[in-house]
């Protein structure tokens, strides 16, 4: 009867490099959702209309479970989709917009620089 043995070595050496590889993904990914957001938030700021101003200084990044753009008024909303009385005008939304092909551009570049 024969026997057949596999044997790997360097095991724990290749899982300390995918868990390594992992956290510099993660993390490129993380520099990457910062990036983006400074980048709609400075189109925001752009596009956004302005009487008081008030609205437009209260444009600002968030971070809690991940990062965001956020207008902090109670008629924030009122602007940018409008109501029956006042016709929308949009600036968080196309600002998204604006940055949506370059985020996952950037996205793709570091996963294939990680071998993806």
């Amino acid at each position: 009867m024969s026997k057949a043995e596999i044997k790997i070595e360097g095991k724990e050496k290749l899982l300390a490099n995918l868990k390594k590889w992992q956290f510099l993904k993660a993390q490129k990914i993380a520099e990457n959702d910062l990036a983006t957001a400074h980048l709609i938030r400075n189109d925001a700021l752009d596009l956004v209309p302005v009487d008081t101003g008030r609205l437009k200084g209260s444009i600002s990044i968030v971070e809690r479970d991940g990062v965001g753009v956020l207008a902090n008024t109670n008629y924030a909303v009122f602007i940018e989709f409008g109501t029956d009385r006042m016709p929308a005008q949009p600036y968080l939304n196309p600002a998204l917009e604006m940055n949506r092909k370059g985020y996952f551009r950037r996205i793709k570049e570091i996963m294939r620089k990680r071998g993806f």
